[in-house]
């Protein structure tokens, strides 16, 4: 009885906070130029890091005025209007976040300033303290979850080995990643991750600004834990030695346009910082407030706010990995911003089998580019948390997971540029001549990856090069990925079978070239066009590769 009335008061008490409390406007202003400016892009030390000044000379990116901070003698004109506060200052967009508590907040006394170029309404929240979340509660029994295992990767090996990940040593030395997200709860109390309390992370938050990220939201915590965890035996991410950036962007309990703003003047703190690479598990479609909700229209890769800042922060020289969104079986369907932007890898989710799931979001974009860029497993992906393993769903999940791993394959190859890294992934993943608005160019594998980079031969025997999987999805096992030794005809014959008939379907013959690599989707395109019928009706989907020095016999079963 006493636990009844203490929750019940509990609620009334909430419920009077909510209605007492006020509600914050927030608009943003917009400058027209950077004029009286204390900054010189002369003297870039006074306001960017020496590592992202390394960062730009090692990729010939020049400064110019969106490196500059905004002017000083502006933000003095606008702290004269005695109702608003001044939350940020963003240099790429020119302009500054303000909130006020005035709901008759009377804009066109600022507008009419000289410097000024328009202001944005953004949103209006409640402005109240939400309660922290105190327990992390989880779906699968504890006795099963902290049970070492032999394997080095643990439970983490077969989502790692999916994308050939464990070739890269899963280290991401020397790199530095930004992780914008709700929150890190208790990250540091994951196994694996307690370095997290010691070592000298960064952490801000745009949301609160309170210098904290541990007491928020754990959905962060739980995509960091895809690559920062190493608990060998158990559990270990894909990037387990590179530098954390750990930003809280998102507001858990609103949906609103500033949480845009927030990503954007988070990517221009992780610019600053000289971060190499920029994971959000994050994306924007519709607000709390209808009239700043996005358009299908809207995802054209420079339309959005965040689609902007996304571009800007590639420009900058960071690699920016997106998730695509778990909109696939809702109204909306499509991907979010900033998925949409040109320069974003953006990552769907498949199942175990290599499938696309049925909740990741699909591309196009609305200026039909393809979208996603590449998928992983991000269906029954499983997670490292404080209470133990798990399965979790999203592309939040997979996002990460590839993300650690191209921050892997970034400090492998520090020598190559970002299109050589995504080019040769592109060729290594299994839709790479079929991408599609579900698939992308498929899923990668950065241990085939690694060898196109390094147009990879046996110098022992100096044959030629049939690339194989270890435990391959279906979709890798009917690619073709073959390095000549010399110039020759290969023959790919194609059987469909059961255990009574055999029946060949195709012939293919491709001509090759010394150390020429082909890549090739035509077995796959063969089994994506086979009939219900014919699926059922074999079991068997085999070819026979023939070139000069190989006779490979493939198996696959439908």
């Amino acid at each position: 009885m006493f636990a009844k009335i203490s929750i019940l008061l509990i609620i009334t008490l909430f419920s009077f906070n909510l209605k007492a409390s006020d509600s914050l406007y927030f608009y943003f202003i917009y400058f027209k130029n950077k004029q009286n400016n204390s900054y010189s892009l002369s003297k870039p030390e006074a306001f960017l890091s020496q590592k992202s000044i390394k960062r730009r000379k090692k990729q010939n990116i020049n400064l110019d005025s969106t490196d500059l901070p905004v002017s000083s003698q502006y933000i003095q004109s606008i702290l004269r209007f005695n109702d608003i506060i001044i939350v940020n200052s963003s240099k790429w967009l020119n302009g500054i976040l303000i909130k006020t508590k005035n709901k008759n907040f009377k804009k066109e006394y600022i507008e009419v300033l000289e410097f000024v170029k328009k202001i944005d309404f953004l949103a209006r929240i409640e402005a109240y303290s939400p309660p922290k979340v105190h327990q992390i509660i989880d779906s699968l029994n504890q006795n099963t979850i902290n049970k070492e295992i032999e394997n080095y990767w643990g439970k983490s090996e077969n989502q790692i080995e999916m994308i050939g990940a464990k070739s890269l040593n899963m280290n991401g030395n020397g790199i530095t990643i930004s992780i914008f997200d709700a929150g890190f709860y208790m990250a540091y109390k994951t196994k694996g991750m307690e370095s997290l309390r010691f070592e000298t992370t960064i952490k801000k938050d745009f949301i609160d600004y309170d210098g904290s990220v541990w007491e928020d939201d754990k959905h962060g915590a739980n995509c960091l834990s895809f690559m920062k965890t190493k608990h060998p035996g158990t559990y270990v991410g894909t990037a387990t030695d590179a530098q954390y950036v750990l930003l809280r962007t998102e507001d858990a309990h609103n949906e609103n346009l500033t949480e845009e703003f927030n990503w954007l003047l988070a990517a221009e703190f992780s610019d600053s910082l000289g971060v190499d690479l920029i994971s959000s598990s994050l994306g924007y479609t519709t607000f709390d407030i209808k009239s700043t909700s996005h358009q299908h229209a809207d995802l054209d890769g420079k339309t959005t706010v965040i689609a902007q800042a996304a571009e800007m922060a590639f420009k900058k020289g960071i690699v920016v990995i997106n998730s695509a969104g778990n909109e696939g079986d809702s109204k909306w369907r499509k991907i979010g911003t900033p998925a949409d932007a040109p320069n974003v890898i953006t990552i769907g989710s498949v199942d175990n089998k290599g499938f696309h799931s049925k909740f990741s979001s699909y591309g196009l974009t609305s200026d039909n580019r393809i979208k996603p860029d590449f998928v992983c497993l991000g269906q029954k992906a499983l997670v490292a948390s404080p209470s133990g393993v798990y399965a979790g769903n999203g592309t939040s999940y997979s996002t990460p997971m590839f993300a650690g791993a191209f921050a892997s394959f970034m400090a492998l190859h520090k020598n190559k540029t970002f299109l050589e890294l995504k080019n040769a992934l592109i060729l290594s993943s299994t839709h790479f001549n079929i991408p599609d608005s579900a698939y992308g160019f498929g899923i990668p594998d950065f241990e085939l990856a690694t060898k196109i980079l390094e147009n990879w031969s046996d110098s022992l025997i100096h044959k030629d090069y049939f690339h194989l999987k270890n435990n391959p999805v279906l979709f890798q096992d009917l690619g073709i990925h073959f390095k000549s030794n010399s110039q020759q005809q290969i023959e790919i014959q194609v059987f469909l079978s059961n255990n009574k008939k055999k029946k060949k379907i195709k012939t293919i013959q491709i001509e090759v070239n010394q150390n020429e690599w082909i890549h090739n989707t035509d077995i796959l395109q063969l089994y994506l066009n086979l009939s219900k019928k014919q699926k059922k009706r074999f079991q068997f989907l085999s070819f026979e590769f023939q070139s000069k020095d190989l006779n490979i016999l493939k198996k696959v079963m439908l």
